[in-house]
């Protein structure tokens, strides 16, 4: 199931680019001033199990 879920989400990484991507770990934070596609300012998780420094 994992498999297919990073499928769509490459998909939509994709589909909607953002002007800057920044990786933590396995976690991306995309970033595009002024856009009023939610989407585009995001943080999303690649792997949910990585909770290490949550804070």
């Amino acid at each position: 199931m994992l498999a297919v879920v990073r499928r769509y989400e490459a998909a939509g990484f994709r589909a909607w680019p953002a002007a800057a991507v920044h990786y933590d770990g396995t976690w991306v934070v995309r970033l595009t001033a002024g856009h009023p596609a939610k989407r585009l300012n995001s943080v999303n998780p690649l792997d949910p199990g990585d909770t290490h420094a949550i804070e």
